[in-house]
């Protein structure tokens, strides 16, 4: 049996122990929940930032999509174009220039000897790239130095690599098979690539009127009705030339058809010769045609 020294030693050994165990226990209580609230608190917390952020992006979203109208890229005010090929396969080059409605057609060396009608566009070109102000915001000018380059680099005559003179070879009331073989004029109209691609112009871009460029003889030529002769006439005052006013009796031209097919007005620059563009004298009257 224990003394009761021994005995009170005991239970107080006991008491101690079991109230650091209790201690222990609740100290670990409280860590527990304590470290609960803070997993629910960081929980809230990423979960409400996460909505946050989700029904911010609902916003952010479209807000990406630009709120103004983008600037198109403007187009160029003066194109070059290959509008087709030749007997031969070389490019029938021009140019598209302006931005206007009323589109007007110039075009020279249909006959590839009268190669100054070639040098008189070209240097048009150059001076309305220069100072487009000229071109007027109503007006698109389609230029063609060269029509015929089979002829212009081949031939020392009218006619292209089929031997056809282009200039008669579109379908007007009276046109007919001329010359020895028939085939001066063509074995039909438009039997040549040349002519088609006046042709095609002429309806793709709805031209509203068409001005010829040949030699020689210093005068201008207007069309049988009465806006090609007022053009005409504007054209040869502006340029010093001699205005024709008689009729001339040629089958299967370029601007007799433009005429007969569309009622606009056409005519023919004839230059001084064959060789020279009469670029002083045209300078002004071409000015004026596109302002």
């Amino acid at each position: 049996m224990l003394d009761s020294n021994t005995k009170r030693l005991w239970i107080l050994t006991t008491l101690v122990v079991v109230s650091v165990s209790c201690i222990t226990w609740v100290s670990y209580l409280f860590q527990k929940r304590a470290l609960q609230t803070k997993t629910e608190a960081y929980k809230t917390s990423i979960l409400g930032s996460q909505s946050s952020q989700s029904t911010s992006l609902e916003f952010v979203i479209p807000s990406l999509t630009p709120t103004y109208t983008p600037t198109p890229t403007p187009t160029a005010f003066a194109k070059e174009i290959i509008f087709g090929h030749s007997v031969m396969g070389k490019e029938i080059k021009g140019y598209e220039i302006g931005y206007g409605n009323e589109t007007i057609l110039l075009f020279g060396s249909i006959h590839g000897n009268e190669k100054g009608s070639q040098d008189l566009l070209d240097r048009f070109i150059i001076e309305l790239k220069q100072n487009p102000t000229l071109v007027s915001s109503q007006k698109k000018i389609i230029i063609i130095p060269m029509l015929n380059p089979d002829g212009f680099y081949d031939r020392t005559d009218k006619l292209n690599a089929h031997g056809v003179n282009i200039d008669l070879n579109f379908p007007t009331k009276e046109w007919k098979q001329y010359g020895t073989n028939g085939t001066y004029a063509g074995k039909a109209p438009y039997s040549e690539p040349e002519s088609i691609i006046i042709s095609t112009i002429v309806q793709t871009y709805e031209i509203k009127k068409m001005v010829s460029f040949h030699a020689h003889g210093a005068v201008i030529i207007p069309e049988d009705n009465d806006v090609s002769r007022a053009a005409a006439k504007e054209y040869a005052k502006d340029g010093g030339y001699r205005f024709y006013g008689g009729s001339m009796d040629f089958f299967g031209n370029p601007t007799q058809w433009f005429v007969e097919t569309t009622g606009y007005p056409a005519f023919t620059v004839e230059l001084s010769d064959n060789f020279n563009s009469d670029w002083i004298k045209n300078k002004k009257a071409l000015e004026k045609l596109v302002e």
